[in-house]
């Protein structure tokens, strides 16, 4: 009875390695893949960008405005990093449902005193005439872009119509060597996979066998 409760222990054990081998292995690899594929950068308009299926992840967007009133900023005080705002951007002159949005510590300051004035008209008003530069400006934007479900719900529920297919452009995750990254991370997949699977072997082999004694 006790060599069949270890028996099954060890089976377990062995299954929960390999499934959490097997699935950490498989997101490296799918994560390395991804930034292999998307590893040269594309410059687009804003626009065209919108407009484009499927869309690229390493990219600089061109023609932008920043939508400040409709941005918000999020403070990260239990890991001590920098803020940072969620800034939707447009084609100039354009409305409707917001589908890029920028992940930017470079306009925290702004959009938090924008924060500090949103129920005062009078005072929102002073401040985008003294910012109306930053208001008006037609910028450049580069970063990685992955779709968000999490920033599009905030978005809604700040009543800010944004699309479903919303994408967040990180400004900050853009790493020097997209090619050796993605290596790296294919090979630690592949590695740690090949591992998980030669320890479920060498359990399997190493399992107690019953022995039917002789008569």
């Amino acid at each position: 009875m006790r060599t069949i409760l270890n028996l099954f222990l060890g089976t377990f054990r062995s299954l929960v390695l390999l499934a959490g081998g097997g699935i950490i292995a498989a997101i490296l690899v799918f994560n390395g893949w991804d930034i292999f594929q998307h590893r040269e950068m594309v410059e687009l308009r804003l626009e065209d960008y919108i407009q484009s299926d499927p869309r690229p992840k390493w990219v600089k967007l061109t023609d932008c405005q920043l939508s400040l009133t409709d941005s918000y900023f999020e403070t990260d005080r239990a890991f001590g990093l920098p803020d940072v705002a969620y800034i939707p951007l447009r084609p100039p002159n354009t409305g409707g449902p917001i589908t890029v949005v920028l992940q930017s510590e470079g306009h925290v300051k702004l959009v938090q005193e924008i924060a500090a004035v949103e129920t005062d008209p009078e005072a929102l008003a002073k401040l985008t005439e003294e910012h109306k530069d930053e208001f008006q400006a037609i910028v450049d934007c580069s970063g990685w872009a992955e779709s968000s479900a999490l920033i599009h719900h905030k978005f809604q529920a700040m009543n800010i119509h944004t699309r479903s297919d919303l994408v967040v452009v990180n400004e900050r995750f853009i790493p020097n060597n997209w090619g050796g990254l993605a290596f790296i991370l294919s090979l630690c997949g592949l590695a740690m996979l090949i591992g998980f699977l030669g320890l479920w072997a060498s359990l399997g082999a190493d399992a107690p066998k019953s022995v039917t004694p002789s008569r």
